[in-house]
């Protein structure tokens, strides 16, 4: 891979996220989220001293993948899932993420935006991404249900396609941010989206 990305395990946000890259000379370009420049280091070994001084647990490396892109920038999706009034796990949104051509995050308050499919992608196009959008998040979210004692109504997940269509699962948040309402499309469905909050309620109150 051309490029690492580490971030923290409990980090919300691109909070703590960069993007770390060996150059031909073994040199280290490391671009954090809020820099618009990466800070050059001549080692491994000098970057992990300046950044991990006390040691890099609660920290983890996932490769950098060559995401679809749109107009030269790369995207992601945050789709959610929410358990309804029967107890059941359903798809609830789907929202694309671009960066900005600078930093190494899609998130909003480093300068990402927020679209929904259809303005990026072709009907057909639409539907295929959809469905495995769809397909993926019901089993993650299904699978962490079975593995956890306490109650999991409502999940974010970051998912992404790379350029050869294969589908790479990001992170899953429990507690997801709300930021994708700030576009007018996705705010059309807030109203419906929150009414989960209630029918997942009265289901636990009706099965207490």
């Amino acid at each position: 891979q051309d490029a690492v990305y580490i971030k923290a395990t409990h980090g919300s946000r691109g909070e703590g996220l960069c993007r770390v890259k060996r150059n031909h000379d073994g040199t280290l370009d490391v671009l954090e989220a809020d820099a618009r420049h990466p800070h050059r280091f001549p080692s491994t070994d000098s970057f992990f001293q300046a950044f991990f001084p006390k040691g890099s647990a609660g920290y983890l490396i996932q490769p950098q993948i060559n995401l679809l892109e749109t107009e030269g920038k790369p995207l992601d999706f945050r789709v959610h899932t929410n358990k309804d009034e029967t107890g059941k796990w359903k798809l609830t949104l789907i929202a694309v993420k671009t960066g900005n051509g600078l930093n190494p995050t899609t998130h909003h308050v480093y300068g990402g935006n927020i679209y929904v499919l259809e303005e990026i992608f072709s009907e057909s196009k639409c539907r295929q991404i959809r469905q495995r959008l769809k397909k993926t998040a019901l089993v993650i979210s299904e699978e962490l249900d079975k593995e956890h004692d306490y109650q999991l109504g409502e999940l974010g997940i970051d998912m992404a396609i790379d350029q050869v269509e294969g589908l790479w699962i990001f992170e899953v948040n429990a507690k997801p941010g709300f930021h994708l309402f700030d576009h007018p499309t996705l705010k059309e469905q807030m109203s419906d989206y929150f009414s989960y909050l209630y029918r997942y309620g009265q289901y636990l109150m009706n099965t207490d």
